[in-house]
């Protein structure tokens, strides 16, 4: 026989797990780790990365650039009046069918003209996945982009190219944190909680 006081405790106990698992699901996606190597280029090189064109690292402070949020180091396109053909690219393992998502900090020093750059992913014959055509509008200021991919392969390239028509007299284009995460499925955790604790529950009236 099922008392008031049984009841309860058995709708308790359910809600306490359910909202376990919800914790967990709310918390999961922080574990996912950034496949991209030397994203933030805090190893003052470009290490990892494939790099065409004019394109240098710098650390703060650096003449328009503002501060960066992680570290000291980043990219400088263009740097010096030099030409804005820089491409930066950087092959990452993934898995087909799964969804991922890009993001990176970009800026400008706008002197006579906002920078402008763009970010794509590409699989391994070439086909892009997703892109970005990215402006800072924001003057000496990093400001994150993000956008999301799904890889039809085991390898992905990601690349950021300089815009060609960048003004470049006196004005930088500045790429920062470069990050791919994989975008994390809705967690079964939940669902696992609430079939044990029902099944608890079912168990509790058999005995009962």
């Amino acid at each position: 026989m099922h008392t008031a006081a049984s009841v309860r405790s058995d709708l308790h106990r359910l809600l306490a797990t359910v909202a376990v698992a919800a914790s967990l699901t709310v918390v999961a996606p922080a574990a996912y780790a950034n496949l991209v190597q030397n994203g933030d280029f805090e190893t003052g090189d470009f290490s990892n990365w494939t790099v065409t064109g004019d394109a240098a690292i710098a650390s703060n402070p650096y003449f328009g650039a503002g501060t960066v949020d992680n570290g000291n180091y980043f990219t400088v396109l263009n740097a010096g009046d030099s030409s804005p053909n820089a491409i930066l690219s950087q092959t990452i393992t993934t898995v087909a069918g799964t969804n991922y998502t890009l993001s990176f900090d970009y800026g400008s020093g706008q002197n006579g003209g906002f920078q402008s750059i763009t970010a794509s992913a590409t699989d391994s014959l070439n086909n892009t996945l997703n892109s970005v055509f990215d402006t800072a509008t924001i003057v000496n200021t990093f400001v994150t982009t993000t956008f999301t991919f799904q890889a039809d392969d085991l390898a992905t390239t990601i690349s950021f190219a300089d815009y060609p028509d960048n003004f470049t007299v006196s004005n930088d284009g500045f790429l920062d944190n470069v990050s791919v995460s994989d975008v994390p499925e809705p967690s079964s955790l939940a669902v696992l909680a609430a079939g044990l604790a029902g099944a608890t529950l079912r168990r509790r009236r058999k005995t009962d």
